[in-house]
């Protein structure tokens, strides 16, 4: 295999928008660590920056024929990095509501008795069992939306469906969703419409 010095940015740009596999190998190999340094910048957690760049590198190769051999793929990478790091901590702050509200919940219900706060607990896990469930490409159009405000053509993107597969996917989520917890008494069903509309 050539060596990642073999050849410039736009070379390898270029090998690229004709579906060059060992052309992309080299770019990744030459940028992956510096994205992944500046990203541990922003999220203290190796895992966390390699999975979101290893993302960066499936944008590019899903975007590799719109791509200009001119261009600074360096800026480039960093831009998706960016943006990938901001879903990221926008995900991270809902999780964190979540648990927060649910908390609160358990807290509350406690107080009153040991069964209460044992079927609050219930509600929590049926909602995480019901999304876990969900097919794999309805539950990732669904956490996308939910989880990271993605945009119906961004998750299409992201996905590489169509804008009206996305929808199909999400409004089949929400339509499970209220389905599996139509049982639950109102004040928890109307935590759980909330919680859909974040």
């Amino acid at each position: 295999m050539p060596r990642t010095t073999d050849f410039t940015d736009s070379q390898l740009l270029e090998m690229i928008r004709d579906g060059d596999v060992a052309a992309f190998k080299l770019l990744y190999l030459r940028y992956f660590s510096a994205l992944c340094k500046s990203g541990f910048r922003k999220i203290q957690d190796d895992k966390v920056v390699e999975e979101i760049v290893q993302d960066v590198f499936v944008d590019l190769w899903r975007k590799r024929y719109e791509l200009d051999a001119g261009q600074e793929i360096g800026a480039f990478l960093n831009a998706l990095l960016r943006n990938k790091i901001l879903h990221e901590w926008r995900a991270q702050q809902i999780r964190q509501r979540h648990v927060e509200v649910f908390s609160q919940l358990n807290t509350t219900v406690g107080d009153e008795s040991l069964s209460e706060q044992f079927y609050a607990n219930e509600i929590q896990e049926r909602l995480n069992a019901v999304i876990c469930n969900l097919s794999p490409q309805c539950r990732q159009a669904f956490e996308l939306s939910r989880y990271e405000h993605l945009s119906y053509r961004e998750i299409s993107e992201r996905m590489a469906i169509s804008v009206k597969t996305v929808e199909k996917h999400i409004g089949k989520a929400l339509k499970i969703l209220k389905l599996e917890l139509r049982e639950y008494h109102i004040t928890v069903a109307m935590l759980i419409s909330i919680w859909l509309q974040m």
